[in-house]
């Protein structure tokens, strides 16, 4: 399997994501954001051990120099003549390098936090941070040198979304990379990367792989000698959520966080602190080997220790975060809310927000959401269909101008009052305050009182990653095939036995549509399997969809083989 993956670069640390592989890929970053007009970028990195070594070759892919030492200075020292300086990281990278392998790393504890809340200003969609500063002759010299260079910002440790605010923040950066394996298990490291305020995937990173040859030795070295320096993100992250969410103040419920010793934690303790929010914290310390669980809120395992406190301390309200709280979890004590369902409970959120005229939210969905859902939405809104990913979504959402998007495993995109990604800590906020209107069992009886579906679990089959998509077409072809047929009535070429089919979906793999339910199979743009999942009025039709649906996969895969 490619470490190039659709939506991230994403391997094993030292096997796949060696030295040289990680220089090069630094290398031809560097290029293709200077290509693209991009004069600044941000780095930071997630709780694994091997981040901050990754960082490190990172950036000397960029600057094209494998020997570099990485030292502080201040920022008096940009205007001299200097190849690079590396200021410290924000206070909770101090006493990491215990856990690094690379001690020539130098990480100082000599930055200052925020003091300024900031101020917003409402936008077309929601909130932009207005906050204002005057700059210096300092600042002004900095500006000059990145019209010409490549600056690097060193963002530390933090969680994604913090990478992400990096490029809408005043006196942000253009660019991020974020260094994170997300919720793979701690072996795993990759890239996340945003350019110009655009997710870099798909075609631009199979692109960039077949630049690099992996066994090529060193990278080769750059045209351009950028300059680094500190950028405290966390701490004006930490500021906008504290101003924006200041309805929460004084929280009148106990709400239990897992933040599964994911990067989470680094954020959030702050904003329950400033808004004096009750709450039992779990495992909120940094911990790459994840000791306690998996850092994945969208498996039932993994939420075991969550309700288990929950029920030990009579909280009603549980949020679970991913290893880089890009993912959420909502639970109460008799429910566990699925990605779907959340959107349908924000989208209505968005609706009663008191403008006028009144707000019909556009809701972006994925190929796995219930039919539901987009029924739901509907009748107050509109709601889209669209492919299955992260990056994905974050495309469409800027297409569209919507107000949200959501996947079915704890993505949840605000363009409502926000910066249209995904962002678990936002939403967490946001979930909190489904409750200041309505009680714990009213929000429940929300979803409790939808027309109830049978569906399928997310379900996995392996596939060969050099066949599946071939598979899925011959899939498709022979689908529009029987549904000709059954419009035909042709009851001689129609297969038999074959449930009548009322639309065939395809945006992402195949979604069809029968007279009671929908079949999905599509081909996983991250690891070599086919991905199904199947939903009806009940489990007798939601079987025998499947039953049928994977017998035609069958006959397909027999007619590649």
């Amino acid at each position: 399997m490619s470490i190039f993956r659709e939506y991230d670069i994403r391997g094993i640390f030292g096997e796949d994501l060696n030295k040289n592989v990680v220089v090069a890929i630094g290398a031809e970053l560097g290029r293709e954001i200077i290509a693209r007009g991009g004069r600044s970028v941000g780095i930071g990195y997630d709780a694994r051990k091997h981040s901050p070594v990754l960082f490190k070759w990172l950036c000397e892919g960029i600057l094209g120099n494998s020997s570099l030492e990485l030292h502080s200075a201040d920022l008096a020292n940009f205007g001299r003549s200097q190849t690079i300086s590396l200021v410290s990281r924000p206070k909770f990278a101090e006493n990491y390098e215990s856990q690094t392998e690379n001690p020539s790393v130098v990480l100082n504890d000599d930055s200052t936090e925020s003091k300024n809340s900031p101020s917003f200003a409402e936008g077309a969609r929601g909130w932009v941070d207005s906050t204002k500063t005057t700059k210096s002759p300092q600042d002004a010299r900095i500006s000059e040198l990145q019209t010409s260079d490549l600056q690097i910002y060193d963002l530390g440790m933090i969680p994604t979304p913090c990478a992400y605010y990096s490029l809408y923040m005043d006196n942000g950066v253009d660019s991020s990379i974020m260094i994170t394996g997300s919720h793979n298990p701690p072996k795993y490291n990759g890239f996340k990367i945003t350019i110009l305020k655009k997710p870099f995937y798909g075609e631009d990173i199979r692109k960039l792989g077949e630049k690099i040859s992996l066994d090529s030795g060193n990278a080769e070295s750059s045209a351009f000698t950028p300059k680094a320096q500190n950028l405290d993100a966390l701490n004006k992250y930490i500021d906008f959520l504290t101003a924006h969410f200041q309805n929460l103040k004084n929280f009148p419920h106990k709400v239990a966080f897992d933040c599964g010793n994911g990067v989470a934690g680094i954020a959030l303790k702050s904003v329950l602190k400033n808004l004096n929010i009750p709450h039992l914290p779990l495992f909120f310390e940094p911990n790459g080997n994840f000791p306690n669980h998996h850092p994945d809120p969208s498996e039932d395992k993994n939420l075991i220790d969550l309700q288990n406190a929950m029920k030990e301390n009579d909280i009603k309200i549980g949020i679970a975060f991913d290893g880089d709280a890009d993912r959420i979890g909502l639970l109460t004590q008799s429910y566990h809310f699925k990605g779907d369902e959340l959107a349908i409970l924000f989208a209505k959120q968005i609706a009663k927000s008191g403008t006028k005229p009144p707000i019909k939210p556009v809701v972006i969905g994925e190929v796995k959401c219930s039919a539901i859902m987009y029924s739901e939405i509907n009748k107050f809104g509109n709601a889209i269909m669209y492919k299955t990913g992260h990056s994905n979504l974050k495309v469409k959402l800027a297409e569209t101008n919507a107000h949200l998007a959501a996947e079915m495993s704890g993505h949840i995109f605000f363009n409502d009052r926000y910066f249209g990604y995904d962002d678990a800590i936002y939403a967490s906020l946001r979930a909190l305050e489904l409750f200041l209107d309505s009680s714990v069992e009213g929000v429940e009886n929300t979803i409790k009182s939808l027309p109830q579906m049978f569906s399928t679990s997310e379900e996995k089959i392996d596939s060969a990653e050099d066949k599946k998509f071939e598979i899925i077409k011959k899939l498709a072809k022979k689908l529009n095939k029987i549904r000709q047929n059954q419009s035909e009535n042709d009851s001689q070429n129609a297969t038999q036995n074959f449930p009548q089919i009322t639309d065939i979906i395809e945006i992402d793999g195949i979604r069809v549509v029968f007279e009671n339910g929908w079949g999905l199979i599509r081909a996983s743009n991250t690891t070599p399997v086919l991905v199904t999942r199947f939903e009806a009025i009940n489990r007798e039709c939601a079987e025998l969809y499947k039953r049928q649906m994977l017998l035609l996969l069958s006959e397909c895969e027999k007619d590649l083989r």
